[in-house]
């Protein structure tokens, strides 16, 4: 308790010394000294790309023999059925016809697919892109404590400073 007294005592006749010297002065600066120095860490995530390459197998296929009945690259079950639905659904002039080229072209297709053959394999390389997350913990500063005008003060910095090291510290005096 007479400490703090004693250290708001000289506080005290400090500013009155220099609000004399400099009426208009609120802001000065004095020397401190550095009394303890600690570093301060701190943690980050960091994403790392991470390409994933592999060789997959791919079958090659060819075209199978189709033994089915074909007119004009057309399966013709395909077209009859598809003639007989257009006729009974549309019923119109050359529907059936119509009917029966779009039901041997799908017949064709459907038929084609079907029939196709594995020949081989081939070597297919294929990659994925993936991110690895990690943190780590850095030093982000120093919290530096001083001592000025019998005042314990602390400060955050980038750069470190040794203990006795002579700092410049601003006073600011504000009424309420």
């Amino acid at each position: 308790m007479k400490r703090e007294l004693l250290c708001g005592l000289g506080i005290a006749v400090t500013v009155t010394a220099l609000s004399a010297f400099n009426a208009m002065a609120e802001n000065f600066t004095v020397t401190g000294t550095v009394t303890s120095v600690e570093p301060v860490y701190a943690t980050r995530t960091i994403n790392e790309p991470v390409k994933s390459c592999w060789t997959e197998q791919v079958p090659v296929y060819s075209q199978g023999k189709n033994n089915d009945a074909q007119a004009f690259g057309m399966d013709l079950e395909g077209a009859i059925i598809g003639g007989a639905i257009a006729n009974n659904v549309l019923k119109g002039d050359n529907t059936g016809a119509l009917g029966a080229i779009v039901g041997g072209l799908i017949g064709s297709d459907m038929k084609s697919k079907k029939n196709q053959q594995i020949t081989g394999y081939r070597e297919v390389q294929k990659c994925n892109n993936t991110f690895n997350t990690r943190t780590e913990e850095y030093r982000a500063g120093y919290k530096i404590e001083y001592q000025a005008l019998g005042l314990i003060g602390t400060i955050t910095s980038t750069n470190s400073r040794n203990v006795g090291d002579r700092i410049d510290v601003n006073v600011q005096i504000s009424a309420y």
